[in-house]
């Protein structure tokens, strides 16, 4: 990224600020899910483990996505989602079979 940026004298100028981000691991994602909506609270770790290694891969924004698809097929709180949902959910988003 630092060479695109030197290669580019106005963007080089004007960028003040750079913050790598980086996957987060199981154990970082699992407190954050919980507080994103207690869907995934509710959500048994092990299925959030199996669908992050299947398809998320640390990346924390489309759990945000994966939530409303979760939401879009009847999970609530009371109501979390079985592993087959979060499969079809999954399987949604990436536009092929997911399998956890």
């Amino acid at each position: 990224m630092e060479k695109k940026i030197a290669r580019e004298p106005m963007l080089a100028n004007r960028v003040t600020l750079r913050i790598h981000f980086a996957p987060l691991t199981d154990e970082e994602l699992i407190p954050v899910r919980a507080q994103m909506h207690p869907i995934l609270a509710a959500t048994p770790e092990r299925l959030l483990v199996a669908a992050d290694t299947a398809y998320r891969h640390g990346v924390l924004r489309p759990w945000s996505h994966l939530l409303r698809w979760l939401m879009s097929l009847g999970s609530t709180p009371d109501n979390p989602p079985t592993k087959q949902q979060l499969e079809q959910a999954l399987t949604l988003m990436a536009g092929r079979k997911i399998r956890l």
